[in-house]
Order: structure tokens, then C-alpha cells, then sequence
């Protein structure tokens, strides 16, 4: 293994605690409604702190849709690894940082707060200027795993030596 046993339980508590938080946003925004005359239960996305979410006509293929963006992403990022485009990398890491926050906090503040804090967070997390970095650093990073399935690549991310 690559870590002892205690930092690995500890990893693997920091994931689980964030998948909670995850799913307890996930709820607190979901608005599940039944309905009278079919019985069944009906979900409505309320608009997020970016947008609405876009209107799905065949949910059931909806997945590859997913998989071809992230195919997509991780084509572009390997792209960027290989030619050294580490200012690009940068700014897309930066931008889904921002999105990342400012859709998990929008669900608990207004808008109107919860953009501002999240450029201002990510900001930070990137050049550490504005907060002491670890304090934002694991604030920024608790969010972003709450809101996926794994971790988000640091600042400085690793590069294969293939790629160097």
C-alpha cells in the first residue's frame, strides 16, 4: 500500500464523510412531489446557482452524453499534460472549482452570495492569495469531493513520466 493503515482509514473516513455531504445536498435541493391522479413521485431541479439544468428528453441514454464529455475532457487534458500547457490547465482547473462550489453552496445561500465566495475560494486555492491556503485549500477540496465520485486533481497535479 502506499499509505499506513491509519492514513488510509483516515482517507477512506475523509470520503465517505464526503459522499454524505454530498447526498445531504443532493436532497436539500431535489423537490420530489407526488403526484395525485398516477401515484408516482415527481422530481423538479430548481435552477441552480449558474443555471437551470437542461431539459433531458431520453433519460435513458442520457449516460453516454456523459461519458463522451468526459472522454472528451480527459482528451483535452491529456493534450494539455503532453504539450505543457500548464497555464490552460490552471485556468480549467480553476474554472471547475468555481463551478463546482458555486453549485454545492448555491443550494444553501443565495446566488448572489454564493458566486462571489466561490471565485473568491477558488482564486485562492489556486495562487493562495487571499486565504490562508490551508484553511481554503480544505474547504475548497471538501466541497469538490462532495460534489463527485473521486478527487479533484491539486494544483500541481502529478504528470506521468511519460508525458514530461
Amino acid at each position: 500500500m502506499k499509505h499506513d493503515l491509519p492514513v488510509t482509514l483516515v482517507l477512506v473516513g475523509l470520503f465517505v464523510v464526503s459522499q454524505l455531504v454530498g447526498l445531504g445536498t443532493i436532497s436539500a435541493h431535489l423537490q420530489p412531489e407526488v403526484n395525485k391522479t398516477t401515484g408516482t413521485i415527481d422530481i423538479s431541479y430548481p435552477p441552480t446557482a449558474i443555471g437551470e439544468a437542461p431539459a433531458v428528453k431520453n433519460k435513458s441514454a442520457s449516460f453516454v452524453y456523459i461519458v463522451i464529455g468526459v472522454l472528451i475532457g480527459t482528451l483535452i487534458l491529456l493534450l494539455f499534460m503532453r504539450f505543457k500547457f500548464n497555464t490552460a490547465w490552471t485556468y480549467w482547473f480553476l474554472l471547475s472549482v468555481i463551478l463546482t462550489l458555486a453549485v454545492a453552496w448555491g443550494v444553501f445561500i443565495p446566488r448572489m452570495v454564493a458566486i462571489p465566495l466561490a471565485i473568491i475560494f477558488a482564486i485562492s486555492r489556486i495562487s493562495m492569495m487571499l486565504l490562508p491556503s490551508r484553511f481554503c485549500s480544505s474547504i475548497t477540496r471538501s466541497v469538490a469531493l462532495s460534489m463527485s465520485a473521486r478527487e479533484f486533481a491539486s494544483a500541481r497535479p502529478y504528470v506521468p513520466r511519460f508525458m514530461k
